[in-house]
């Protein structure tokens, strides 16, 4: 599983990523929330399940749903909070590139810039390929709930 793009919100993620099949984004996204859950557990001094769901799979397959992810993912802090004035999200990839990798895909790459009409930027639906939910206890800690 590779990583492509991301934002961190308040109680959850939104991930782009590509796959090469259904049993690589699984095992991808269980090593991810593993990995996740002992870092914000360990920063947090505490211990315990830190995911309370299992993340969402929404596959990406024309270039408008691809066009329309990237742009969600992209422009996601300015859709919850159109009050703060940054050109980029501090807590994305747009901000740290170095935690993502690059694209591979033909979608996620080049047909993505060929979409005729992408739709509006959506609120909190599944529009990337994946997103884990936080337990109420690290929600808590770590900020409070995205506002729509």
């Amino acid at each position: 599983m590779r990583l492509v793009h991301f934002p961190v919100l308040g109680n959850h993620l939104h991930l782009i990523v590509e796959a090469d099949d259904r049993q690589a984004l699984s095992r991808g996204m269980q090593g991810l929330t593993i990995r996740l859950a002992r870092a914000l557990n360990g920063a947090l001094e505490r211990s315990g399940a830190v995911f309370a769901d299992p993340y969402h799979a929404r596959v990406l397959a024309t270039p408008t749903e691809g066009a329309n992810a990237i742009r969600s993912v992209r422009e996601n802090l300015a859709h919850h909070f159109p009050e703060l004035q940054h050109d980029v999200d501090p807590f994305s990839s747009g901000a740290r590139p170095d935690l993502a990798t690059e694209a591979r895909t033909w979608l996620l790459t080049i047909g993505w810039t060929r979409a005729k009409r992408p739709g509006r930027v959506p609120g909190e639906v599944g529009v990337a390929a994946a997103f884990p939910s936080p337990a109420g206890g690290i929600r808590r800690r770590l900020s409070a709930p995205c506002q729509q």
